[in-house]
């Protein structure tokens, strides 16, 4: 993040100030993996959250720091018969060594799903699969 607001000063452009405080945010010890990583790669990367949350496993490229995302900015395209659809466009984004360092601990073991996977049970009146187990309630 640091090198690209020092390129815009570079070119002369107004870059935008990042909080002081989003450095302590994400350094903070009761704050879980999750929120750390998504924090840390929508500073990074300068992706929207709505981009980020879509992102699955298999599509990171954790030795080249990218993946790709669905850029939400396409423009809207009308077919023939007159049925309005958003084109999907596929945008690579970068990150640097802050997120490449939090992904492994959040991905832990898993090899495919989405990278963000909540951390909540499923509420009152859903209903739980034999194989889902919610240990914060303790519910089975």
């Amino acid at each position: 993040m640091g090198k690209w607001l020092s390129w815009c000063c570079e070119q002369g452009w107004d870059a935008p100030a990042v909080p002081a405080t989003a450095g302590r945010l994400i350094a903070r010890r009761e704050v879980r993996i999750r929120e750390k990583t998504l924090w840390r790669m929508l500073c990074e990367t300068c992706a929207r959250a709505e981009e980020l949350l879509q992102v699955n496993i298999e599509d990171l490229d954790l030795a080249g720091r990218c993946c790709p995302v669905k850029f939400t900015g396409a423009t809207l395209c009308t077919r023939r018969r007159g049925a309005a659809h958003h084109e999907h466009v596929l945008e690579t984004v970068y990150w640097d060594a802050g997120t490449a360092r939090l992904l492994p601990r959040l991905i832990k073991d898993r090899s495919v799903g989405p990278l963000f996977v909540t951390h909540r049970c499923a509420g009152p009146g859903k209903y739980l699969a034999d194989r889902d187990i919610c240990p914060d309630i303790g519910l089975a």
